[in-house]
């Protein structure tokens, strides 16, 4: 069978007023589709508060944090490489370790370099991949 077709949703609003305002469009289609009266809903007034969304690579803590599960690389790992200057890639995978398991770096690089871009003050793209 196939999927039925996506015809609305709340996903995707980020605005709290939008993310109302669709979802009660898309109840109001449903009920519509099932034959059943409904009017549309006196929505909540939704202030809107400014926000960003970021990726969160490292959190700090006193205990270990694992970064390449497969071969046991943690944020201690890349700051010791880190603070013996081995601070392209290339040094920091050989140094460490990081991504040379079966993945191949596919479940931890990301996260390596992003533990590296922060502690040299750069982006991960400016701190470099590997192919």
């Amino acid at each position: 069978a196939c999927a039925p077709e996506r015809k609305a949703s709340a996903v995707e609003k980020l605005a709290a007023a939008d993310a109302l305002r669709s979802g009660a469009q898309a109840a109001k289609r449903a009920m519509d589709e099932l034959g059943i009266a409904a009017s549309s809903p006196d929505l909540p007034r939704a202030e809107e508060a400014d926000y960003k969304v970021a990726p969160v690579f490292n959190v700090p803590g006193k205990k270990r944090a694992w970064v390449d599960f497969q071969n046991d690389v943690t944020v201690k790992d890349i700051k010791l490489a880190h603070a013996e200057n081995m601070r392209p890639v290339e040094h920091l995978k050989r140094y460490t370790t990081l991504g040379m398991a079966t993945d191949q770096g596919k479940t931890a690089n990301v996260t390596g370099l992003a533990v590296m871009a922060e502690l040299t003050g750069r982006t991960i793209p400016e701190t470099g991949t590997t192919i």
